[in-house]
């Protein structure tokens, strides 16, 4: 955080340093009088944009910080890092030669992910693979994993 505070005030510093370099090297006439304001204008604008910045951020994350609790919308974290765990496993997966598409469901510490294959590969390599990237997902965590071979390649085996 405070090294974007120094860039901040770095780049208000130069603002200010060429503003006043401006207004020395102008005569003095009406031209300076607006050579200051534009000047003070692109100050505040420096001053400002990253409060826009921090804004657009919040706005992107569709989440209201301040009044989560009364925003019926807002997803719980638990709710959150569920999902961001079973997009984890989906990636991970995705990973796996011969893996074409994955979808993956939890229940409570139960995950099911049911896998597309575009060539054979043994039952028991996607069952390690699958519980390894739960186990990645999770921190290591003990859950319970059902591999499903939804959509088999010719000549693929195996469901576990």
């Amino acid at each position: 955080m405070w090294s974007w505070v120094g860039e901040w005030l770095r780049g208000l510093l130069v603002v200010v340093l060429l503003g006043n370099l401006a207004e020395w090297l102008l005569p003095r006439s009406d031209l300076r009088r607006y050579a200051g304001l534009v000047v003070g204008l692109f100050m505040l604008w420096v001053m400002v944009e990253p409060l826009v910045a921090g804004w657009q951020k919040l706005e992107q994350l569709k989440v209201n910080p301040l009044l989560p609790a009364l925003n019926p919308s807002a997803l719980s974290t638990d709710t959150l890092v569920a999902r961001e765990q079973t997009q984890e496993v989906e990636a991970f997966m995705k990973t796996l030669p011969g893996v074409s598409a994955c979808s993956v469901t939890r229940s409570g510490s139960r995950f099911r992910v049911a896998v597309t294959l575009s060539k054979p590969l043994p039952s028991n390599q996607l069952t390690e693979f699958a519980q390894l990237a739960v186990a990645v997902a999770t921190g290591g965590a003990s859950q319970d994993v059902q591999v499903v071979v939804t959509n088999l390649a010719p000549g693929a085996k195996g469901s576990s």
